[in-house]
């Protein structure tokens, strides 16, 4: 047989802010930043029961994990425009910044019993997990309307990835 709970609690923001400014008649810069901010609260208690054939118990196992999870997730744009004339020449220019990032904490319980129900054995261990990625890119893009009605047109991109995650697990009983 097997018997399970779980319990999750989460609260959750998410905000978003942007702005528009123009700068002439023919330039304008747009702002805009978003985020996510996340905390989970994880209990979960699972009961294992072995039965034989003959419906005889051999023995049980009782797990539990408690875990409790930050996440923060956020990201930034800032985006120039301009026209150059009004056949269709403009250039804009892009800059984006993410950045995600989460620390985790668990803890994990195992016992087992026997058919009695004596203690046979436990494992009672920790982990902790932290990890942030960021994230930086520009990109530029010209375009050019010739006066046949064809378009050239031109882009650059760069990005730089940053990743440093750290994971540890411990055992509490050694």
């Amino acid at each position: 047989t097997l018997d399970s709970y779980s319990k999750r609690i989460r609260n959750s923001h998410t905000p978003k802010l942007g702005a528009d400014f123009t700068l002439s008649k023919k330039s304008s810069i747009s702002f805009v930043g978003s985020g996510l901010s996340t905390e989970l609260d994880n209990k979960t208690n699972t009961l294992s029961t072995d039965y034989n054939s003959g419906l005889k118990k051999n023995g049980s196992y009782d797990f539990s994990n408690n875990a409790a999870s930050k996440w923060y997730n956020y990201s930034g744009n800032v985006l120039f425009q301009h026209q150059f004339d009004t056949a269709g020449t403009d250039l804009a220019i892009n800059l984006d910044l993410s950045t995600y990032q989460n620390k985790t904490n668990e803890n994990y319980r195992s016992i087992e019993q026997d058919s009695l129900d004596d203690y046979v054995d436990q494992s009672l261990q920790h982990s902790e997990q932290k990890g942030k990625l960021m994230i930086y890119a520009i990109k530029a893009d010209y375009t050019r309307t010739l006066k046949s009605a064809v378009n050239i047109e031109a882009g650059i991109k760069s990005s730089y990835v940053q990743s440093d995650n750290n994971t540890k697990f411990f055992d509490n009983i050694s």
